[in-house]
């Protein structure tokens, strides 16, 4: 089984799952989506840890049951908890289902794209200065911050990071796949990426006219409404979506890299 965590409002929810889908029937499998306040009203919750630091989960979301040892792989793409009530008691069970579900992503043996991060279940949610702060330290060149004289007339362009591989956005079209200014960040971003602990990455590089690229912001739950050949096929070999694929999870040693710039079943949606 392969589960797809997601927001309501997710505009890339419902094309992941449709992409992913025939993927999961064809390896034998399930691929659920999982809306985030389906997830906050399942029941049975059980996360169990033994003496020697192996865990064990399983909850009840409708009529299906997800143990821990079943999944395969976890797209997710969860923001922060949001929950109704009065603000205190809203905002200390938010903390809880935070706490929750940070240990529940971790506990789970399978690949968990992308890991839960102390600032977003998603991964790191940070602020465009954030970012930059962290390529900067990577050695990679960035954009002047606020407060700074900046050109006009700048041109942007979207990267993905998918695992070990790093591609243009489908929008971009073949050219930017051609583009050698491109080349230098296509190979150090997976790098950037495996230190911060992510598989999944939006990176938006921005320059002026004619000068080089540089480092603008990022966004661990990048959008994936269109999917192109390259994009649909690192992301299935992400997912352990393609015959003879395992899954490969992500080191978290820092990789050096160039120091710049169940049964076949349907796909389904479960709901609260």
């Amino acid at each position: 089984m392969w589960l797809l965590l997601h927001e309501l409002d997710d505009a890339s929810a419902e094309p992941l799952r449709r992409a992913l889908a025939p993927a999961a029937e064809a390896a034998g499998g399930t691929l659920l989506a999982v809306p985030a306040p389906a997830l906050l009203q399942a029941r049975g919750w059980s996360l169990r840890m033994d003496s020697q630091g192996a865990t064990q989960s399983t909850l009840q979301l409708g009529p299906h049951r997800i143990a821990s040892h079943r999944l395969r792989a976890v797209l997710n793409r969860l923001g922060p908890v949001q929950l109704a009530g009065a603000e205190a008691d809203a905002a200390y069970l938010q903390q809880e289902w935070q706490a929750v579900l940070a240990f529940w992503l971790a506990s789970l043996p399978c690949p968990v794209l992308n890991a839960a991060h102390p600032t977003g279940l998603g991964g790191p949610q940070a602020s465009p200065s954030w970012w930059r702060l962290q390529a900067a330290q990577a050695g990679l060149a960035t954009r002047a911050e606020p407060g700074a004289v900046l050109a006009t007339g700048l041109v942007r362009t979207r990267l993905l990071v998918l695992g070990d591989r790093c591609l243009p956005a489908p929008e971009s079209g073949p050219s930017a796949r051609q583009d050698p200014t491109l080349q230098p960040w296509l190979d150090a971003l997976p790098a950037f990426a495996r230190q911060l602990g992510v598989a999944l990455l939006e990176v938006w590089l921005s320059r002026e006219r004619g000068g080089p690229w540089v480092f603008d912001h990022a966004d661990p739950r990048p959008l994936l409404r269109e999917l192109d050949a390259p994009v649909h096929e690192a992301l299935l070999d992400c997912l352990a979506l393609r015959p003879s694929r395992p899954a490969r999870p992500l080191s978290q040693a820092p990789v050096d890299g160039p120091a710049f710039p169940l049964h076949t079943a349907p796909a389904r949606e479960c709901h609260p």
